[in-house]
This record gives structure tokens, sequence and C-alpha cells, in this order.
């Protein structure tokens, strides 16, 4: 239930960032985070959320550390005049997301008898499968609906190099934030309801092509407002999530490729001929992602060296003047989580965040189950690692669920 919540308020979200792209302004409609506010509150008055939380909190483990680490980076943007963090950003970046991850991977129970039962139903199997399906398609179509205001419904100025010069890039890093944010929930939400069907072979076929095609679409509608971080998660979610979900032995075994491999291939065969009739002139190497043709790589791309180049004039020279405390006040930032918290919030920050990674990725590809969570760790925090400020909203979402995350022997899932 909270994961759903949560994928709503992402997808009303890059509806919101997609409006300041296109008209510079949202107009009369409530911004996301005024939305996510009231949801917060409605569910710590009436479900276990607030609960959950003070019992997080007060508990004495390794979990704690995070919320050690958030104090910290609130005591130095309140204090330090010269933050390059606003307040706005320490609550819409960090505590927002925050919220946000955490809910998501909360099994949301209520008190109220009516909103008990409402619920209650909600997460039956029959009711979730039905969910599944609609959180699919209102994912899908809105993506699509994205390509055809920024394109006019023609994916093909996606690949051939389309220049977006009537269009305000100012909200394009919100608009990437919200979809990734969108597709690791949405892909999660496939995870479970794949592992509840009774009819295994035949879900998993389907997984494959709806995940094949949902990946294809988000890619193009990210390239199109010119979002690489976001494409570089959302590709290995992907990969991962198959991994994941299909068992051992489903594509291939020891006396050779099975019927499931057949299908398969045949599946991706005709996804590739679709595209190559209705898209003919597709040209992947004017992606952004190549720098529109000037690059021969994604590594030699401009965005990428330019990260590169600031970490080797700069990242040194940071460290050395405040190693202990970090100096927030930098405006020249690495473009890398880990090297942010290190220039920006010194040895004391930089211990209390990798205390945490390091105990709950350990707990956590340590216990059965929890796929839906193991998927978006590691591509969430590598992106981050090689290309964020410690900020970045998604990476913010990961902490709020590896914060609510807990070891379950019985290795059900979240």
């Amino acid at each position: 239930m909270g994961i759903i919540i949560i994928l709503i308020y992402t997808l009303y979200g890059s509806f919101i960032s997609s409006l300041y792209i296109l008209e510079g302004e949202k107009g009369e409609i409530r911004s996301a985070d005024f939305y996510i506010f009231v949801i917060v509150l409605f569910l710590l008055v009436f479900s276990n959320l607030g609960k959950n939380l003070i019992q997080s909190v007060t508990k004495r483990n390794k979990k704690n550390f995070l919320i050690l680490f958030m104090l910290y980076i609130s005591i130095k943007v309140v204090f330090d005049v010269g933050s390059i963090v606003s307040i706005g950003a320490l609550v819409k970046d960090i505590g927002t997301n925050f919220l946000a991850g955490f809910i998501a991977f909360t099994l949301i129970k209520s008190s109220v008898p009516i909103l008990s039962g409402f619920m209650a139903n909600l997460q039956t199997i029959k009711w979730f499968r039905r969910l599944t399906i609609i959180c699919t398609i209102i994912f899908n179509g809105l993506n699509i609906y994205f390509l055809s205001m920024f394109f006019g419904i023609s994916m093909i100025d996606v690949f051939s190099g389309f220049q977006i010069s009537s269009i305000s890039n100012d909200y394009y890093q919100d608009f990437g934030d919200y979809i990734t944010i969108a597709y690791c929930c949405v892909v999660a939400i496939q995870i479970m309801f794949l592992k509840s069907s009774k009819h295994k072979n035949f879900a998993q076929l389907i997984f494959l092509g709806v995940i094949a095609f949902q990946t294809f679409i988000t890619f193009s509608c990210l390239q199109s407002v010119m979002s690489n971080k976001s494409v570089a998660v959302i590709v290995p979610v992907c990969l991962l999530a198959i991994y994941y979900s299909l068992p051992k032995g489903w594509l291939f075994s020891r006396k050779g490729i099975k019927i499931n491999t057949l299908r398969s291939v045949f599946l991706i065969l005709i996804a590739f001929l679709l595209v190559y009739i209705y898209i003919p002139e597709i040209d992947p190497s004017n992606l952004r992602l190549l720098d529109y043709g000037e690059s021969s790589s994604f590594f030699t791309n401009s965005s990428v060296q330019s990260r590169i180049s600031i970490i080797e004039g700069s990242f040194m020279q940071q460290f050395l003047n405040a190693p202990l405390f970090g100096d927030i006040s930098y405006t020249t930032y690495m473009h890398s989580s880990l090297l942010s918290i290190q220039t920006h919030l010194g040895i004391i920050g930089s211990l209390l965040f990798l205390i945490f990674i390091v105990s709950q990725m350990f707990k956590l590809y340590r216990s059965p189950g929890n796929e839906a969570l193991k998927v978006i760790t590691l591509p969430i925090l590598f992106v981050s690692i090689i290309s964020s400020f410690f900020t970045w909203g998604p990476l913010w979402f990961l902490m709020g669920a590896l914060y609510e995350f807990t070891p379950k022997p019985t290795g059900k899932d979240l």
C-alpha cells in the first residue's frame, strides 16, 4: 500500500515538473511537496507510520547513524551562513525523499476500523494484482504522454539529435528524479506481483515483455529531457529485476536451452522489429548519452569528463582545507555522494554515512527475500557515487527504504 501511495506522488511530481520544463510554471496546480506533506500528516494520524518511525529511532542499532548524519547536516545548514544547501533543499531533497522511501517500504496498517478494512482489502493478493496492472498502465501511459508533450508524439526526435531550444531545462533534473523513483516503485510492485502469481511461467514471460517495454519508454522519456543520470539507474534496475525475479534454470539448464529461452528471444526480436518498423530513422549515436553524436562512448561524454575534471582539480584542495568537519559553503562541488560528503561534511559526516550504508547493505544482501529493495539499492548507490551531490533525491529515497528495512528470518518480501 505504501509503495503505491509513493508511486502516485512521484508521478504527480513528474507531471508538475514537466509543466515547469515546457511552460516555466505550473499554473494553479498545487506542488507535489504540498501533497506529500498532506500524505505524511494523514498517515501519521491514521496509520502505524508514526509508531514505526518512533520504534526505529528509539531502538539501539546502527540504523540510527543515519539519523545522526541527518542531524549533523541540519546543524551545518542552519548555522553555517555560507551553506550552499538551503533549508528548503534540506526539507525537499533530503527530508521528503527520506520519508517517501520509508513509506514506500512500510506495511501500512490503520487502527481506524473503516480504513483498516479498506487497507486490508487492497493488500489481498486479488486486489494487489489489479493494482499492479493499473499502476503499470498508468506509469507507461504517463511516460508516453510526456513524450507526446515534448516531441509532438514523434519518438524519432528522441534519437535524431532534436534540439530542445524551446524547452526550459531548469527543472529537467527534478523531472528525472521523480521518474527514477517512480520507475523503481513500479518495478518493485511488479516483482512483488510476480512472486504472488500462481501461473509462474506465463507471468514471468509477460514480466519480461512489460519491463523491456517500460524501460525503453522510460529511457526515451528521460533522454528527451537530457537526463543521463536517471538513465544510468533504470537500465541496471531493469537487469537486476530480471535476475532476481526469474528462478534459477528458467532460461538455461545443464541439459541445454529451455523453451523459455526461445520464447524470450522471440519476444525481444519482435520488440526490436516493431521499433525498426515504426522508428526507421533511429540513431542511438544522437542521444545525449553520447553527446548527440560527438562522443564515441558514454565515458567520453562531455558531462562525464567535466565531472572528472572537477574531481581532479578541486577535491584534494577542498578535502585538505577542512578534513574533519568539511566546509558546506563550497560552490564548486564534487559530483559524487561520497566525495561531496567528505568535502562538505568532513570525516565525521563520511563515517556516519558509511557505517549506516555498509551495515544495512550487509544485512540486506545476507537475508532471504526483499528482492524489490535489492533490485534498486546497488544502481542508485552506484550512480550517486559517480555522478551526484549528496542531496540527490533518489539517494535519499533509498536511504529511507534502507532505514525501514529490518531482516525477516522468514524471507517474506516487503
